[in-house]
């Protein structure tokens, strides 16, 4: 990062939106049900402050290099744009509330580049009237993390970003300009978690489970496994009895007929997850759960082929849980196998080196510590951001 004198340096003003589980601000706003009422200051800051997801960390450390301004925007927590758009005069129809809003948003921030992280959320039609409401958009940067891969939707991106090589690589043979933005852990968390000096939970999954295509069958797989050998703690977003019909219903209509002839299995498994479920965890409740566990399974979703990388390696690491993970071709870049982590690659194998690990337990404690101290020193969240923060300036310049 170049440094200038003050005087010198003009700020790089940054509109970012993103979106958050709906899970984690539903159960923010029950436990804390005054909330809703209160200024756009203190519910922004109260779900900063749950650290869930990437939080406000661009935000933090892009600004702490004197060089960025950010606007975060969470465009899906209704309660806190409702907040602004009150305290800003703004009269938001039922309906359009998300698009009215951020616009109001961004149109007064006047941002130099725009980082629509939910691209779901903000179709291509939005991002084309907000950039004719405020012409300071020079410049627009995505991410993909989970392999959507439509360079179509992207006719207005200037950057595509992605944790996964592959991903990078079918962006750039469709002709946009795209780079790796390798995930990490925000190592101010340690500090925010109690460190408890016994680690009293054996085994856990902290998580997604979908059965949307593509997403978490092989994780379902797993996990299903493990669960029947009871010898791991499930803390899961997870399918109920209604996503199950639905989706046995579209397998049907889509007249998936090879699916459809695994689907009893496919539930069997889910409802066996589902009765070891001990209830969804984030943000800090999260890191807390992991920072107690020995083990933290993980099983990367299926659209990321062969390649690791995902949030969990590096959260279950950072907190001082040692890893079992899915084997990938990549993984020797990130962590050395049977040293910093554990893998395998099949729901046997798993369970086989789950239980080798849970009855030899310094062992796994001296894994552990190989893995965090790798983390903290390769895979940190800031690190990355910083030198991201060098590829905006360049774009923007």
């Amino acid at each position: 990062m170049v440094h200038l004198p003050d005087s010198m340096i003009q700020l790089l003003k940054l509109a970012k939106i993103s979106s958050m589980y709906p899970g984690y601000l539903r159960a923010l706003y029950a436990r804390y049900p005054e909330a809703a009422d209160s200024s756009y200051a203190e519910q922004y800051r109260l779900i900063m402050d749950g650290g869930f997801g990437w939080s406000d960390f661009w935000k933090r450390h892009l600004e702490a290099t004197g060089r960025f301004e950010v606007l975060e925007i969470v465009i899906n927590a209704e309660p806190l744009q409702r907040a602004w758009a009150r305290e800003h005069g703004l009269s938001v129809t039922a309906e359009n509330w998300r698009e009215e809003v951020v616009t109001r948003q961004v149109a007064g921030f006047q941002p130099d580049i725009l980082f629509p992280h939910d691209f779901h959320l903000i179709s291509p039609e939005f991002r084309a009237r907000l950039r004719n409401e405020c012409p300071s958009i020079q410049r627009t940067v995505f991410y993909d993390g989970v392999g959507f891969c439509r360079a179509l939707e992207f006719p207005d991106c200037d950057l595509m970003l992605s944790c996964v090589q592959f991903i990078v690589d079918y962006y750039r043979a469709a002709g946009l300009k795209a780079d790796i933005f390798k995930l990490g852990f925000e190592h101010t968390l340690l500090e925010r978690v109690h460190q408890s000096t016994e680690r009293s939970t054996g085994a856990i999954f902290v998580g997604s489970v979908y059965l949307r295509p593509f997403a978490h069958m092989a994780r379902l797989a797993v996990l299903a496994k493990l669960a029947r050998e009871q010898r791991l703690w499930l803390y899961l977003n997870a399918p109920g009895g209604r996503e199950l019909v639905a989706h046995g219903v579209r397998l049907l209509l889509e007249r998936r007929w090879a699916e459809l002839a695994a689907f009893p299995c496919t539930a069997t498994r889910a409802l066996r997850l589902g009765s070891r479920n001990r209830g969804s965890l984030y943000g800090l409740e999260m890191y807390s759960a992991l920072s107690t566990a020995q083990i933290c399974v993980n099983v990367h979703i299926d659209t990321s082929g062969n390649m690791a990388g995902n949030m969990r390696m590096f959260e279950a690491t950072g907190m001082g849980c040692c890893l079992l993970t899915d084997y990938k071709e990549n993984l020797r870049e990130l962590f050395e196998p049977d040293r910093e982590v554990i893998t395998f690659r099949s729901a046997t194998e798993c369970a086989g080196k789950l239980s080798y690990l849970l009855d030899h337990p310094i062992e796994c404690a001296k894994i552990a510590h190989a893995g965090q101290q790798r983390t903290l020193r390769d895979h940190r969240l800031d690190a990355q951001i910083l030198r991201m923060a060098d590829t905006l300036l360049t774009l923007a310049s």
